[in-house]
């Protein structure tokens, strides 16, 4: 195999890892709109739980809870998401060196 085939490779490789890239960043620009239409859900479900009557305690506990859930759920995928990017990141930057060297 030729420099030129080698180098073919790598970029090959590169641009397969950029596209990975791009496919993460529209994950996490999907996930963060949910967040924000999840955060008015909260504000929402605040004023709700503002308004209703102390003697509904366990109604307003449940509604907490379902949204601790939901919230956690998102914070997992955004770890998540940020886990496989730095992984990208690192295979970009390996492939930088060896191209470099």
């Amino acid at each position: 195999m030729n420099m030129e085939d080698k180098l073919d490779l790598v970029l090959s490789k590169l641009e397969a890892l950029e596209s990975g890239q791009n496919t993460i960043y529209q994950e996490v620009a999907e996930i963060k709109k949910e967040v924000a239409e999840t955060k008015k859900e909260v504000v929402e479900i605040k004023k709700s739980v503002f308004r209703l009557e102390e003697s509904q305690p366990q109604d307003i506990m449940a509604l907490m809870e379902r949204l601790e859930r939901k919230v956690d759920t998102f914070r997992m995928d955004v770890e998540f998401i940020a886990e496989k990017q730095s992984i990208q990141d690192l295979k970009i930057n390996r492939i930088e060196k060896q191209i470099q060297s």
